[in-house]
């Protein structure tokens, strides 16, 4: 699961590059909404060129797509063209879940309680 943050600059960091077949690939990144079925499109850069096996993306939460908060499950593509949407004549690269926050959820800790220490005695 990826999380994304809105008001932010997501970094995405997924493992596409080798299942890339054409040279100098644009990157369709398609968002769907688990519970909406809503679509969202964004082409994205590859931040890190000179990596053979991972590529960096970075998203910036809603400047360059604004989608509600939610799960959405996240597909990628490769074309050889900008401003294709047709994603079912792509590649599809990977796909995953995402979760798409307003902000981080704080993990949730617990503090152990204080023992009673009880003392027993025998009277007799």
């Amino acid at each position: 699961m990826i999380y994304l943050q809105k008001q932010t600059t997501n970094l995405i960091n997924i493992q596409v590059v080798d299942m890339v077949t054409i040279d100098d690939p644009i990157y369709l990144f398609r968002f769907v909404d688990e519970q909406r079925k809503k679509e969202f499109f964004i082409e994205i850069a590859k931040n890190n060129p000179n990596n053979p096996r991972f590529g960096i993306f970075e998203l910036t939460l809603p400047t360059d797509l604004n989608m509600d908060s939610g799960k959405f499950e996240m597909f990628v593509y490769q074309s050889d063209e900008t401003g294709r949407r047709d994603f079912k004549n792509m590649p599809e690269l990977t796909s995953v879940r995402a979760e798409v926050e307003k902000e981080y959820k704080t993990p949730t800790t617990y503090e152990r309680e204080e023992s009673n220490d009880i003392v027993y005695s025998l009277t007799s």
